[in-house]
């Protein structure tokens, strides 16, 4: 009688682990992003021998390798996560809030656990204009007499980012005279915005247009968004 070598609950014995969630990133229009609970996962200082191609040969002090039990992720269960480069890992414990964004992975089928090669793009809580922020966008509505009412509704909640002024011009608006900030928000969560979108600032109150993005598709720089006030 053969015997099958079961190893899906090594990760139990794991040492030094950390609660962790898995954001998979998606599209608005998919549904949004799904944040996923990780009660074990790995962390593993990154050497530029073990990087390969995750990094472009450019290894940063802060660049680690997570280690996920497929288990943990709901596989190979019709209905779990399959991690892609471009989804984020947040640990939230006592004294260390992080995340990181996923360069590249690996499935070790023999552990069943994936290899993520990661890198920490998170703004600086002690610099200026570090705040967090909630994205509305419009819900079209008709008023009574047919015309086109925009509702505002939740986009996206709670994003930490670094808001930078970077210029101000005065505009004729209506007959009047206005000063128009600009601003580049820099953040690490990759959001699906567009030029209907507005930005919250949860600690001043201040409310953003979208203008545009930039850099969206670079996995190891933050997300930077263009936006007027």
């Amino acid at each position: 009688m053969g015997l099958t070598l079961d190893v899906t609950s090594d990760y139990e014995i794991w040492d030094n682990t950390d609660p962790i969630v898995y954001v998979s990133s998606r599209r608005t229009s998919l549904g949004g992003n799904i944040n996923w609970p990780v009660a074990t996962a790995l962390r593993q200082t990154m050497t530029l021998a073990d990087s390969g191609n995750a990094t472009a040969g450019v290894l940063l002090l802060a660049d680690c390798k997570w280690f996920i039990p497929a288990k943990l992720l709901g596989r190979p269960a019709p209905v779990g996560i399959v991690p892609k480069a471009g989804d984020l890992i947040k640990l939230e414990i006592t004294n260390e809030v992080r995340s990181w964004a996923v360069l590249s992975t690996t499935y070790e089928p023999f552990d069943q656990v994936y290899e993520l090669a990661c890198r920490d793009l998170s703004v600086s809580l002690d610099s200026p204009g570090a705040t967090t922020i909630d994205v509305t966008t419009p819900l079209n509505r008709q008023d009574a007499a047919l015309g086109r009412r925009p509702l505002m509704v939740p986009k996206y909640s709670g994003i930490a980012c670094k808001i930078q002024e970077v210029s101000q011009a005065t505009e004729l608006s209506q007959g009047r005279r206005a000063a128009v900030k600009s601003y580049l928000i820099f953040t690490t969560t990759r959001l699906d915005v567009n030029e209907e979108d507005q930005i919250i600032d949860k600690t001043t109150g201040d409310i953003y247009d979208v203008i545009g993005y930039t850099n969206p598709d670079k996995l190891d720089e933050p997300q930077v968004i263009q936006a007027s006030r």
